[in-house]
């Protein structure tokens, strides 16, 4: 069964942007992929942003036709895009600053993995890949590897079983073939990385590969991975991260990089055909996705708007079934703030902490 994490959608949250009876402005909060697609085709901004044409790919079947795509280098790039209104809407397969956008997910399964050249030359290393994929979700470190990258959210998707890593052995050093050979002759694990090595990508809780030591989900899950991998194989091991946009795909095809990184999407096409047709996968690592939060759920909703009202906050908070966990805002709106904190405190009888206050 699989258990799956958010890719999510953002739009800019603004308290100012609100629903009255059935009418809706030609502002209001976008709070789902239904209400995305209204917008999409009510026009007349319909570009949303992506980080790369294979994230639209991989959810253009739950999106209104009439969209139109737009691509990023980076997460920064399209939040900012996000919040000058340049595009309605931006999609990540991570957390994005709750306080500032409105978050909901995609609805859609797209599972992550490694993947690598097909035939003999790769079966021992795809062996010893999913050895230590078993044994990174046997110990809990996606969960781990979650903790140290806030917001970042994770469950786990078990398309290999997990509970008794020794039926699931490494492949034996002394008799290695073909690509796991090379790794252990030259001592590298040479890794597809998505960006260039003059400008490494920065995904912020995803991975940041800017800093050193990386930080984010993706490089602290490989830290894991090596652990178990040097484990079997020698610490004398190292990873080698190959960063390629164009023509990287076709190095993991001839064997000149290993594998690529985990982040890789599963379903995608290369040469206009399935991967699946053209690949080996390892066992899934995670999968992006779908899974939505349900009503009766509370999450704190932080509200950002300058020209706000308590009257506007309140009902948006209300509709939503969120808690207020924080306003931010100038010192003029400092009365409204005042009467919003009153009445969510009589009704909710809820602790409302005011801040960034400026």
């Amino acid at each position: 069964m699989f258990a799956m994490r958010c890719a999510i959608f953002m739009s800019v949250l603004s308290s100012g942007h609100c629903m009255a009876g059935s009418a809706v402005s030609s502002a209001a909060v976008l709070s789902s992929r239904h209400d995305l697609n209204l917008a999409v085709e009510a026009g007349p901004n319909r570009r949303v942003g992506f980080l790369s044409e294979a994230n639209y790919k991989s959810v253009h079947t739950v999106m209104s036709k009439k969209v139109v795509p737009v691509y990023f280098t980076d997460t920064s790039g399209l939040y900012g895009a996000v919040q000058s209104g340049d595009v309605i809407a931006g999609m990540i397969s991570g957390q994005p600053n709750a306080s500032l956008f409105s978050v909901f997910s995609t609805d859609l399964l797209s599972p992550r993995t490694f993947q690598m050249k097909p035939g003999v030359d790769s079966r021992d290393l795809m062996e010893a890949v999913d050895a230590a994929v078993v044994r990174t979700h046997n110990a809990g470190e996606l969960l781990k590897a979650q903790e140290q990258s806030p917001p970042f959210q994770v469950v786990e998707a078990h398309t290999c079983r997990i509970d008794d890593p020794t039926k699931i052995p490494f492949p034996a050093a002394a008799t290695a073939t073909g690509l796991l050979k090379d790794v252990l002759t030259t001592k590298k694990l040479r890794v597809l990385g998505y960006g260039t090595a003059d400008k490494l990508p920065n995904w912020h809780q995803d991975g940041n590969y800017q800093v050193t030591p990386h930080t984010g989900f993706w490089p602290i899950y490989m830290n894991f991975f090596m652990k178990h991998f040097q484990a079997a194989y020698g610490s004398d091991i190292v990873l080698e991260r190959v960063w390629m946009k164009a023509g990287g795909t076709d190095s993991v095809l001839n064997g000149t990089i290993h594998m690529t990184e985990p982040y890789y999407i599963y379903e995608n096409l290369h040469a206009n055909r399935l991967k699946k047709w053209s690949h080996e996968f390892g066992c899934v690592v995670l999968p992006t996705n779908s899974s939505s939060l349900p009503r009766s759920q509370r999450t704190p909703l932080s509200l950002m708007c300058p020209r706000t009202n308590a009257a506007t906050a309140w009902r948006l908070a209300r509709r939503e079934g969120k808690q207020i966990k924080s306003i931010h805002g100038n010192r003029s709106m400092l009365p409204s703030m005042l009467e919003l904190i009153a009445a969510w405190g009589f009704f909710q009888r809820q602790t409302i902490t005011l801040c960034t206050l400026s």
